[in-house]
């Protein structure tokens, strides 16, 4: 009798551990937990999307795959990606008298916080900087790191480095300028394999010769020589010294083409807000242009007329990712 009641025990436990083993599964499948997936150091899975950046989303040509997300900021449209083809806007916004429809100035300028003032320096912070305010303002662009933000991230209006004053001048009235290095594709025609930067100290590229040399402190707009976009060309880097041509400058905005420009500052209006008016008058505003707020993206838009009128003012491949 002592055997059977034991028996009965051992099944017991083992009816409870089945029972257990299935609620535990359960609740593995209801909460997501997956084995094959790959989690973040706070134990949220990090998604995986289309990697649609070519190579490592270094700017470059390359396999189509699944990647763990990464930034965009500096990454070069291809073909087939998911924004290709997007429309895109000029900043623009309705000006008094009359409520014309006026643009807005794009530009770049630095935060004087290295440790030589009033010289663009290790430790200064470089924006793209959208309207005529002096300061920074709520969605210009950081170029460089800042502390824990990252080359591509947005200003917000609660971020340490909001209102904080800007200088625009870098050594020469023609400067900063987008240039490019012409190291593959087709010689003398800015391509996919070309890599891309903000020419911040002499040499400027005159726009009639064509050509200028890298130096220490030109800052990488797509990533190259092994150094990710946003990063400063240093005096022993592998590109410092390459000979660059001109992609957009000396203008002081960079949202406006000149003679001798490839590529404009525009964006695209992800949630479709639009400036609705009037707000006096019962004036009109045509078209009602769109508003520039944190969810859009914004480019280097390389869809000269060249390419033909269908795709001109939109997402062509070979545009840079300006933000994360």
């Amino acid at each position: 009798m002592r055997f059977d009641n034991v028996k009965r025990l051992m099944r017991y436990f083992i009816l409870v551990g089945l029972v257990l083993g299935l609620c535990l599964g359960g609740a593995v499948g209801q909460f997501g937990y997956d084995p094959s997936a790959v989690y973040c150091g706070d134990g949220t899975e990090d998604a995986v999307e289309e990697d649609s950046l070519g190579s490592g989303g270094s700017g470059g040509s390359g396999g189509m795959g699944t990647t763990l997300a990464a930034p965009k900021f500096g990454t070069k449209v291809m073909s087939d990606d998911r924004d290709e083809g997007r429309l895109l806007e000029d900043f623009e916004f309705v000006a008094g008298p009359g409520l014309r429809l006026r643009q807005l100035p794009v530009s770049i300028g630095w935060w004087d916080i290295g440790p030589n003032q009033l010289l663009f320096d290790e430790g200064d912070v470089l924006y793209l900087h959208i309207g005529t305010a002096a300061g920074i303002r709520p969605n210009d662009i950081r170029l460089t790191p800042f502390g824990l933000y990252p080359a591509g991230s947005k200003v917000t209006a609660s971020d340490p480095d909001m209102g904080q004053l800007l200088t625009f001048a870098f050594g020469s009235p023609f400067l900063p300028e987008i240039v490019y290095a012409d190291v593959g594709g087709v010689m003398g025609q800015y391509d996919l394999e070309d890599t891309v930067y903000i020419k911040t100290v002499l040499p400027f590229v005159p726009a009639q010769a064509g050509f200028a040399q890298l130096a220490t402190g030109d800052i990488r707009l797509t990533s190259a020589a092994g150094h990710p976009a946003g990063s400063r060309v240093r005096d022993f880097d592998a590109d410092n010294g390459a000979f660059v041509r001109l992609l957009h400058g000396p203008v002081p905005t960079f949202d406006t083409w000149g003679f001798f420009d490839r590529g404009v500052v525009r964006f695209y209006n992800a949630n479709g807000n639009l400036y609705m008016g009037p707000p006096a008058g019962n004036a009109i505003v045509t078209p009602s242009p769109s508003i520039y707020d944190y969810p859009d993206g914004v480019y280097l838009d390389v869809s000269h007329v060249s390419v033909g009128f269908r795709d001109f003012g939109h997402v062509t491949p070979g545009a840079i990712r300006l933000n994360n």
